[in-house]
Formats: structure tokens, C-alpha cells, sequence
């Protein structure tokens, strides 16, 4: 059984206008040095349990970076968004109830010269039994 990260890691290289933007480049907590851009990073920020109906939930942020250009980082975000935004099904052994969007920030570091959004999902799921 995998965990629910790799689920939605999962739905992310299996989307085409994701993975024609990103690829396999979607990394925990944070791009490797030399990552070629745009990437994705994503953590588990939270989650709950609820242990009468054993259905869980947490909240998980992705981290999309462009070195091309702030309307870039936007618009990959958008096609995540799309992807993921009230998606439900079973990917790995894992019975996704809903994800739902939360919440989307920008930023950008000019010295390195990169920009990013940064979007925050929840995500309710249940593990399938073995």
C-alpha cells in the first residue's frame, strides 16, 4: 500500500499537461541541486484521523517553481490545479474521497531568479485494505 503522497504524486505524472510541463520532476520538500525547471516540490503540511470511519485527511503543498517566468509558474499551477482539484478515484491502493483546493500564494527570489506558486490541497482518503 502507498502512501497518500505518492497517490497524488502519482495523479500528477499520469496528467499530460502536467507532465508536459514538469515531467517525473516532482520532489519532496525540495528541488535537487541542478533541477532543471519548471518542478514541483510538495509536503505534508497536516493531517487528521478519523478513527471511527477510518477515513483520513491532510493537508499537502505543492510548490511549483519557473525559471522562465512569474505568468509561467502561474500557469503551471493552473494545470495542477485542474489536475487535482475535486479528483477522486483509487490510485495505488489508495481510495481518494476528494481533493479539494485551499488557498494559492506567489513568490519569487530574484538572485536566483526564479518564481513559484504555492498552493495548498486537502485531500480526503481512505487506505484500501490489502
Amino acid at each position: 500500500m502507498s502512501d497518500i503522497v505518492e497517490a497524488v504524486r502519482k495523479i500528477l505524472t499520469d496528467n499530460t499537461a502536467v507532465a508536459a510541463e514538469v515531467g517525473t520532476r516532482i520532489y519532496p520538500f525540495s528541488n535537487p541541486l541542478g533541477t532543471t525547471f519548471p518542478a514541483i516540490r510538495y509536503q505534508r503540511v497536516s493531517n487528521t484521523s478519523d478513527n471511527v470511519t477510518d477515513i483520513d485527511g491532510v493537508r499537502l503543498q505543492l510548490t511549483i517553481v519557473s525559471s522562465t517566468s512569474y505568468l509561467h509558474s502561474l500557469a503551471v499551477a493552473a494545470k495542477v490545479r485542474r489536475a487535482l482539484n475535486r479528483y477522486k478515484g483509487i490510485v495505488l491502493g489508495v481510495r481518494i474521497k476528494r481533493i479539494g483546493f485551499v488557498n494559492q500564494t506567489d513568490d519569487h527570489d530574484d538572485v536566483a531568479k526564479l518564481f513559484w506558486a504555492t498552493a495548498d490541497y486537502y485531500v480526503t482518503f481512505q487506505y484500501q485494505e490489502a
